[in-house]
């Protein structure tokens, strides 16, 4: 099954009857370079993402969710406040001002949409007992296949003779135990930091980092920054007992300095990492990050708004976007030997035929395994580029990981050599082989090169 949007009206060149296919991937209609199916620019506003179109849950149909307050984005002539269910028939229109388009949308299920392949159809006259002797010889020849192959890698399974031993001295678990509030005080002529409001985490956030050749200690951002995830005790609509104290103090925070309220105010995380040597201990705002994916999402109710910065993901919190990492230089210059892939090296992967991959970390299901370092391993299904220098979105993988493996590294064969491709950030299933999403090691290369500084561009609307 997969749909077609069709164009019925639009500003730019294309003409009326134009069309776009997509399967079950995210499709982002807007103005951006990225944007799938891209709209006519405004001159009053910068370029932005109107909407994106998901698969839902259990991939039965799509949904299309709303990414931009500063313009109108209606299905079937009602505006879409946050998402909506689509169906076959249904007429999505996208208005920047004057600037109008209307999409049709049509679900087909003749077959299934691969973006390489494009439409595949399905054969449906096909004898039951044919039918069932080609699966009984698939069955038999996977097997023989998968044996042979088990066997001639060393019996290392989805490894594929990925041998991460030399490695795991590189890899250590971080947690995140204290959050505080401080702000920039003058005292006798000398700017000092004042601690406004700290508390300690009930649950401490438990994660992954690891030490690259370069000196840089690498995890994913909600790792040291834990109030940018979404907690399903709360419910976003007020800050009481239910609201982790985190979230609590961003929020605040947050409120405190859109209302314009002096000194601002900022809310910083303590981390504590075990490594070789005993003990690093950091604050979130030692940590390099790319904050220009930043979103500030007004929940409350009218009469009294909350704002919370987070990152916003593709679908279900499931894949945090690419601005979740964050690293930072090692205190007495210590230096690992993980290399990070950059670009060119994420390209070179994507076209090999291998695409093994090994996750290192510390899960904190293996409770009988707290001081070593745990080695799953999966596949690679796809990496998608936006341009010559950046991907499109995170790497989407399989492996058997689950809480704590956030911000450890994925190692894969790059060519000859074995490097980090990707840094652990989301997944959706624990202890089986399921999909998890991954940041791009060149995000870390591509802010390191420009020396860790990166301007903000929050985006606000409302959820």
């Amino acid at each position: 099954m997969y749909y077609r949007l069709t164009y019925r009206s639009t500003a730019d060149r294309k003409s009326r009857g134009d069309s776009v296919l997509c399967g079950y991937r995210p499709l982002l209609i807007g103005q951006t370079v990225s944007c799938d199916v891209r709209l006519p620019e405004s001159e009053e506003w910068a370029p932005q993402v109107f909407a994106v179109i998901l698969p839902d849950e259990r991939h039965e149909g799509w949904i299309v969710v709303r990414r931009t307050d500063e313009v109108s984005v209606r299905l079937n002539g009602a505006e879409v406040m946050v998402a909506q269910v689509l169906k076959d028939g249904d007429v999505l229109t996208l208005a920047d001002g004057k600037i109008e388009t209307v999409l049709g949308f049509e679900v087909c299920e003749d077959g299934d949409y691969h973006p390489n392949e494009g439409v595949v159809h399905r054969r449906r006259h096909v004898e039951r007992h044919l039918y069932w002797l080609t699966a009984l010889w698939c069955l038999v020849a996977v097997a023989i296949a998968g044996f042979a192959w088990w066997t001639r890698n060393g019996g290392n399974g989805l490894g594929g003779g990925l041998d991460c031993t030399a490695y795991e001295g590189s890899v250590y678990p971080i947690t995140t135990d204290s959050v505080f509030v401080v702000c920039d005080t003058m005292e006798n002529g000398v700017v000092r930091r004042k601690v406004m409001e700290a508390a300690a985490l009930e649950c401490p956030e438990q994660g992954t980092c690891f030490l690259t050749d370069e000196g840089l200690l690498v995890t994913a951002r909600h790792c040291v920054e834990p109030w940018i995830v979404d907690h399903d005790e709360w419910n976003g609509e007020v800050l009481d007992e239910n609201t982790p104290v985190a979230v609590r103090m961003a929020v605040e925070v947050e409120n405190w300095n859109r209302m314009g309220q002096l000194p601002r105010r900022e809310v910083i995380a303590h981390s504590v990492v075990s490594c070789a040597d005993g003990f690093w201990h950091f604050y979130s705002t030692d940590f390099c990050m790319d904050k220009t994916r930043d979103q500030v999402v007004c929940l409350g109710t009218d009469a009294k708004p909350l704002f919370w910065r987070t990152i916003m993901p593709m679908a279900s919190r499931c894949d945090m976007e690419l601005g979740d990492f964050a690293y930072v230089k090692t205190p007495n210059g210590e230096k690992g030997n993980i290399g990070l892939a950059s670009i060119e090296d994420l390209r070179l992967f994507e076209n090999q035929h291998d695409k093994n991959v090994a996750v290192l970390g510390f899960p904190i299901s293996d409770k009988s395994n707290t001081e070593r370092v745990s080695v799953v391993y999966g596949n690679s299904q796809h990496v998608d580029f936006a341009d010559s220098l950046s991907t499109m979105g995170c790497i989407k993988m399989s492996a058997p990981i689950g809480d704590g493996n956030s911000g450890g590294p994925v190692l894969a064969h790059v060519g000859n050599r074995i490097m980090s491709i990707g840094i652990v950030s989301k997944g959706d299933g624990v202890g089986t082989y399921s999909t998890f999403w991954a940041v791009p090691t060149a995000e870390v290369v591509r802010l390191f090169g420009k020396g860790g500084v990166a301007e903000e561009d929050s985006l606000i609307f409302r959820r």
